[in-house]
């Protein structure tokens, strides 16, 4: 099994674009979908003063793509926050295997 077979899932990456005025709201517009392989890391749950649910996720991207940090993913209708900096995964004398980024998901 290759890490190129785990990538099954369809990803959007959006871009963070801030305006010249520090009042405008930045917009996210899609700049690539890519495969990649998702899986969930954490889970927690609040419900004193507001009911709240957090998710931590861990994307795997093919070596090389270019996601950063404040980006969002888009991921089966749920928008995800880049958390950090992505990591390439470097294997010694063959360079980058893959692009590691951690992302959380939040409702309420």
């Amino acid at each position: 099994m290759t890490l190129a077979s785990l990538m099954t899932e369809s990803v959007q990456i959006l871009r963070r674009t801030d305006g010249d005025d520090f009042d405008e709201v930045p917009t996210f517009p899609l700049v690539a979908t890519v495969s990649a392989f998702v899986g969930r890391m954490d889970t927690t749950e609040t419900v004193s003063g507001r009911d709240q649910v957090v998710a931590d996720y861990g994307f795997m991207f093919p070596a090389g793509t270019d996601v950063r940090p404040y980006d969002r993913l888009v991921h089966l209708g749920r928008t995800f926050e880049v958390v950090g900096l992505p990591a390439p995964a470097i294997k010694p004398g063959a360079g980058e295997q893959f692009r590691s980024v951690k992302a959380k998901w939040v409702e309420g």
